[in-house]
């Protein structure tokens, strides 16, 4: 019998360090929020003012960050059914959402919670929290 380990939250820290450790040197992956929006959070709601803080607290209240596949070629991947669906430029680059529901729902996975617990102890490099981002993104692991 298999056991699914409901995630219910994760901290400002927590997402600092799995954004900033799957993106760093992320040669497949963009990522941007919007900065009207970070602006409109109050104060006392921001932590910190390196850019993953910005994508934490954009995470933290209830906005998406954008990831945008470089190496899409016009394929939107995955099996997970997003609220915003993917969007895909003139030059093929795919552009997905990911609201923090989507990486709770990850962290809950068998394989997304051994990612996890590996990426926050340290365990883990870029390929364990890349490979978490990949299962929010996409459902599954694509790229590896």
């Amino acid at each position: 019998m298999k056991t699914r380990i409901t995630v219910t939250e994760l901290s400002h820290e927590d997402l600092v360090n799995i954004l900033s450790t799957a993106l760093y040197g992320c040669d497949y992956l963009a990522s941007d929020y919007n900065h009207d929006t970070w602006n409109q959070i109050p104060e006392d709601k921001k932590e910190g003012d390196c850019y993953e803080d910005h994508l934490a607290d954009m995470l933290l209240n209830g906005h998406y960050i954008a990831l945008t596949d470089v190496y899409a070629e016009g394929q939107i991947y995955g099996k997970r059914k997003h609220p915003m669906p993917a969007s895909v430029d003139e030059e093929g680059n795919v552009t997905y959402c990911l609201a923090l529901q989507d990486l709770l729902w990850a962290c809950s996975s068998p394989r997304g919670y051994k990612l996890l617990t590996e990426t926050l102890s340290g365990e883990g490099d870029y390929f364990t929290a890349n490979n978490l981002l990949q299962i929010a993104l996409f459902g599954e692991e694509i790229y590896g």
